[in-house]
């Protein structure tokens, strides 16, 4: 089983180190923490002394701390583009009547929020919050989220509105992703890269097709069985995709023994419901 993790967002954030600081000295006995401490030991128990102790235990407080700073992302985003929205209505003098009193009303509010998030960043020691890595993945957001939209990240008179910049592939000519489109949504799926098979005979084929599950999560589970063509392939993935709608299955040719490159996929939508 090889698995393909998707470039996340989150990545560069770990190297910035942010924390979130939850400043807590008691243990209120909800009912979610009382069931996970039914599941420790009585000497894990005693050392917990504070909810925060119980929530780093468990994993709750870096998973809070994690959607905190996606939170944060998105609020930078959203920045973003109310500030693109400004300078055009400004231009060209498009402003209704009380429009300009309700985004000052949100900025203040942003403001604040900016502050606030400042303080439970620092409080566990991350630093400044806008710091290269945060800034870095801002960006990196921001381009996916305005290609998702299938928006030009700049526009002028005369320009298109719109652009199919997802379907020619990456600004730098990415020549080994895949884009997987249904009818709600799309990703790209890049190429695998895994660790050799000592001794595998299939080694010395040239080229060879396998067939992987996209699993929910958006990695990839990967078939351990190998094919000598791409129709062999595309028949087994369409028998899955037949067997199990709504569920994309894609094909990979494999041209070495490690690195596996996603050449098309097989999609049966689900039945609509009667």
């Amino acid at each position: 089983m090889l698995t393909e993790e998707q470039p996340n967002i989150n990545n560069t954030m770990k190297k910035s180190k942010m924390k979130l600081h939850i400043p807590l000295s008691v243990i209120q006995a909800t009912d979610t923490v009382k069931c996970y401490l039914a599941t420790l030991p009585e000497d894990e128990k005693k050392e917990l002394k504070s909810n925060y102790d119980i929530a780093l235990k468990a994993g709750a407080a870096q998973r809070i701390g994690l959607l905190v700073q996606t939170f944060y992302h998105i609020h930078t985003i959203q920045t973003f583009l109310q500030g693109d929205i400004e300078i055009l209505l400004d231009n060209w003098g498009l402003w209704l009547k009380g429009f300009r009193p309700a985004l000052t009303n949100l900025q203040q509010a942003e403001d604040k929020f900016y502050r606030i998030m400042r303080e439970i960043f620092n409080q566990g020691g991350g630093g400044d919050v806008t710091d290269e890595y945060y800034m870095r993945d801002v960006d990196s957001l921001f381009k996916k989220l305005m290609r998702w939209e299938a928006l030009p990240m700049t526009w002028d008179v005369g320009q298109p509105q719109k652009t199919n910049l997802i379907k020619a592939g990456e600004e730098k000519g990415g020549d080994e992703t895949l884009v997987i489109e249904d009818k709600y949504e799309w990703c790209r799926i890049g190429a695998i890269d895994v660790e050799a098979i000592p001794n595998d005979y299939r080694s010395n084929i040239p080229e060879v097709y396998a067939v992987g599950k996209m699993m929910d999560n958006e990695t990839v589970q990967m078939g351990k069985k190998v094919y000598r063509s791409i129709s062999a392939a595309r028949a087994v993935a369409s028998k899955y995709a037949n067997s199990e709608r709504g569920k994309v299955f894609i094909i990979y040719r494999r041209t070495n023994q490690w690195h596996y490159r996603p050449m098309e996929f097989k999609l049966n939508e689900e039945e609509e419901e009667k």
